[in-house]
């Protein structure tokens, strides 16, 4: 058993666009002029925009390449960060202070604070909190319950409660932490 095969030529399909313009009529035949484009610049172009795109590609994987080994370089030798407390300074947590406000006398505060301090003898250190937690104790039975509401509010208490104590223990206190902070 065989089978016949046959090709068709261009010139043997019928385009109803092409008739009249020099295409291939009813009957077949070439009316002339126009000759149909071939494959080849097709497949150039393809081809031409196939190795463009690959050399951007390859272009743009050695920048990033680059660029990341000089990132790892930098993170492997990083700048040693300065001290923010010189040695010998130490943390002192003060026992929680409670104690009314003055308006409303009925709402009282309770607060946990801890001291940062350059005082390396511990007696000293003792006596130092026990100061600076009664003149804590004085501001804030000094304070309306109005003047604490909002993070603006807390943020004055604290810079307020630091300049005390920094003024009564004459610089010997670095910074004090507000831990908790509850009204009731």
């Amino acid at each position: 058993m065989s089978k016949a095969v046959t090709t068709i030529a261009d010139r043997d399909v019928y385009d109803p666009g092409m008739a009249g313009r020099g295409g291939a009529g009813p009957s077949g035949n070439h009316t002339g002029g126009a000759v149909k484009p071939g494959r080849g610049g097709f497949l150039a172009a393809l081809a031409l925009l196939t190795l463009l795109a690959g050399g951007t590609g390859l272009g743009l994987a050695f920048i990033v390449h680059e660029r990341a080994l000089s990132v790892e370089q930098t993170k492997t030798t990083p700048a040693p960060e300065p001290m923010r407390y010189k040695p010998g300074t130490s943390l002192f947590r003060l026992e929680p202070i409670v104690t009314n406000l003055r308006h409303p006398q009925e709402t009282f505060i309770r607060a946990d604070i801890a001291l940062v301090l350059d005082e390396p003898d511990e007696a000293a250190r003792t006596r130092l909190a026990a100061e600076v937690s009664g003149d804590i104790m004085a501001y804030l039975r000094t304070l309306d319950l109005a003047r604490l509401e909002g993070a603006s509010g807390l943020q004055f208490l604290r810079e307020d409660l630091s300049e005390r104590a920094t003024i009564r223990s004459e610089g010997r206190v670095r910074e004090l932490i507000l831990e908790t902070l509850v009204v009731q």
